[in-house]
């Protein structure tokens, strides 16, 4: 049972390390992207409706004068970080966790803005949505494993913070 339980662990931390070299992949690109002149040839610019260009370009792009992608690959980078040698530190999880949900509300807000004032999505964008919703998932499989008391409202102040963080980008950049 035992030896079970210590395999399902490095499942999930090897899930969890998957997601996150993905989503360093997704971000690195959208660095480089950014960086790029206008009009420059990207495999992600599909359409006017599906355009990393045109989400990476406009001024929704940065906060305080630092890409938005550049904040993402920070947090790929620590998650793993975390996912590589923080399997003996359980008491990283919670921190990850809730850093997890800080950055999936920061990145709604920031599909909102694809949505609704650029009119376009950026693939690669959403791509990391989804390694960062696997990111969580292992991360909370973990937390109810270790029976780690994750109070919904710390989940709900975290998630303020992320939902303050958008509204101080958004304010900065209209």
């Amino acid at each position: 049972m035992i030896a079970e339980s210590r395999l399902i662990h490095r499942i999930g931390y090897g899930l969890g390390l998957v997601f996150s070299l993905c989503g360093i992949a997704f971000m690195s690109y959208l660095v480089y992207v950014h960086f790029l002149p206008e009009g420059a040839d990207t495999i992600c610019n599909f359409s006017a409706g599906f355009s990393c260009e045109i989400v990476n370009k406009s001024a929704f792009a940065e906060m305080f004068g630092v890409p938005i992608s550049v904040l993402g690959l920070v947090y790929f980078l620590a998650s793993s970080a975390f996912f590589l040698a923080g399997w003996k530190k359980h008491t990283l999880v919670q921190p990850l966790l809730y850093f997890t949900i800080f950055s999936l509300v920061f990145s709604l807000y920031l599909t909102l803005v694809e949505v609704f004032l650029l009119g376009t999505l950026c693939v690669f964008c959403e791509a990391s949505k989804v390694a960062m919703l696997g990111i969580a998932y292992v991360l909370w499989l973990e937390v109810a494993k270790r029976d780690l008391r994750v109070k919904w409202r710390d989940i709900a102040a975290v998630a303020g913070v992320g939902v303050g963080f958008a509204l101080i980008a958004y304010s900065m950049a209209v």
